[in-house]
């Protein structure tokens, strides 16, 4: 087995993607433009795009040009990942420890930060079949021992990886070792990765064997109502350009030959005059013994009789919502009496917060909690709108009442900062009295973290260490002592059962023994 490299404060600070297998960390890519994108996206949106295949290179390559194409579609992506690299996080454990790994995710995307890692890699969730792939930089190498059991080195950090080069596989490779071993990832069509190289993040994944998990994101999910959406821009953009749009020509007494040269002197005079839009009045004339000169252009593509733009689009972006998950509400301007109010309102998002906006983050939870040891606890913050707004509504009732009874003049500055702080409509740090009796909150934290058998494992792998809680919210991070010590977390009161005397879960006394007490 090759041994795994000693931890050294350098590995902190080596130079962004050293341990990276991917070029991007290491050599210059050449950069593309959004008008590069941009050229492509009517031959994109006109075409059908590539069949959902096992090897998804050719499809996510076409998924990830046309997210550009429609503006609305575009906004919703926007709108998610921001929701998901908003989203806060907790890691509990020892505090070296804690410390430890909090930096190393800080500094994860080449030193870039987490909130770079999230939105690249919710980006990727959102637009390609494959997903999310993350590369996982280690401190040594990895190896499997004669058992077949994989022996993992730390983490270090983690690095997007681009989705467009990547493609499954499962294809027994030869480790350094000499042991073979199923690599599941195929990098730049050269590079085989394994399990540990690797974490990914499916969406919708296939139970089809020869897919081996491939997802079917967001885009793939939303692909006609983006396309429909997309031919009302290009019809309107048509209507607006000053070139002449798709569709028959009827000429009455005008030759062809004098409609194209009448063109040809239009366009140079607009080329003159720096003209994008507004071409100008184009004189045709005719008539004489032959009538009057007529020009009738028929569009090859019409909206329907009776469209109602703001109606399409309104369902439209109802549809995109079902695909992503979210209730309408949060990714579109609901109009009343379209989708309701009140209780069906709250019941669409109720069902979105165990939907869309929980199926990226917990799947990454899970895949991190994997890479974590064994006395570190990393979850996302739960995300409850409908708690957030009722919390907003006790907030400011709390403030009225603090208010009140200030007015009347019985209150000192002081005691209403205390009464602010208690009720946790400012920071406890405002106040200028201490206080030693412990929140109620905090008291929840404790009794639910002592219940994870990863926060036991760290009170009793680290006795003598403080047991932190780090929270990170979106903007900052901020440490929470849970117990000076980790043994004073797993202290038991004694009790008395069926005459008993348990401390934890050893008898201390007998029925016998207390007989002779009492």
């Amino acid at each position: 087995m090759i041994a795994p490299k000693a931890y050294h404060p350098l590995i902190e600070r080596q130079l962004s993607g050293s341990l990276s297998k991917q070029p991007r960390f290491s050599t210059s890519q050449n950069q593309y433009s959004f008008a590069d994108f941009y050229r492509t996206f009517r031959q994109m949106a006109e075409t059908k795009e590539p069949e959902y295949v096992p090897n998804s290179y050719i499809r996510d390559r076409w998924l990830q040009d046309f997210r550009y194409a429609e503006s609305h579609v575009a906004g919703v992506i926007n709108q998610i990942t921001l929701i998901y690299a908003n989203r806060g996080w907790a890691m509990t454990g020892g505090r070296n420890q804690v410390r430890k790994f909090t930096r190393r995710l800080h500094e994860s995307e080449g030193g870039k930060g987490w909130r770079y890692l999230i939105k690249r890699g919710a980006l990727s969730f959102l637009t390609t079949d494959i997903n999310c792939v993350m590369e996982v930089e280690r401190e040594g190498d990895v190896d499997v021992n004669a058992a077949g059991d994989i022996v993992k080195s730390p983490l270090v950090r983690l690095n997007n990886v681009d989705p467009t080069r990547c493609r499954l596989i499962r294809q027994k490779t030869t480790l350094p070792n000499g042991r073979e071993w199923l690599a599941t990832l195929e990098y730049g069509n050269q590079q085989k990765w394994f399990d540990w190289d690797f974490i990914r993040v499916a969406s919708m994944p296939s139970d089809r064997e020869e897919y081996m998990g491939l997802g079917f994101c967001f885009l793939s999910r939303a692909i006609r109502f983006v396309k429909l959406l997309y031919g009302v821009y290009l019809h309107d953009q048509e209507k607006l350009d000053s070139d002449m749009m798709d569709g028959l020509l009827l000429l009455n007494n005008i030759s062809e030959s004098q409609w194209q040269t009448s063109m040809e002197a239009r366009k140079e005079n607009q080329t003159a005059l720096e003209r994008r839009r507004y071409g100008g009045v184009q004189i045709l004339t005719g008539g004489g013994e032959f009538g009057a000169a007529d020009a009738k252009l028929i569009g090859l593509s019409q909206l329907p009789d009776d469209f109602n733009r703001e109606t399409f689009i309104d369902q439209c972006m109802y549809g995109i919502a079902l695909c992503a998950g979210f209730a309408p509400n949060e990714l579109w301007v609901v109009n009343a009496g379209v989708l309701g109010r009140g209780k069906e309102t709250e019941i669409q998002v109720e069902g979105a917060e165990t939907k869309g906006g929980e199926d990226f983050p917990l799947s990454l939870q899970e895949n991190l909690q994997g890479e974590l040891p064994e006395t570190v606890h990393f979850e996302f913050e739960e995300r409850n709108i409908r708690g957030e707004l009722v919390e907003a509504q006790v907030a400011e009732a709390k403030a009225s009442v603090i208010k009140a009874v200030a007015d009347i003049g019985v209150l000192s500055d002081e005691q209403k900062m205390m009464l602010l702080a208690q009720a946790g409509l400012i920071p406890e740090e405002w106040t200028t009295i201490e206080e030693d009796v412990e929140a109620t909150d905090q008291k929840a934290v404790k009794a639910r973290m002592l219940e994870n058998p990863k926060i036991r494992s760290a009170c009793e792998e680290y006795p003598r260490q403080p047991i932190i809680q780090y929270n990170w919210n979106g903007l900052k991070g901020k440490e929470v002592v849970l117990w000076e010590r980790g043994e004073e977390a797993l202290k038991r009161r004694t009790w008395v059962l069926n005459r008993y005397v348990y401390r934890g879960d050893r008898v201390v006394i007998s029925p016998e023994q207390l007989e002779s007490v009492v």
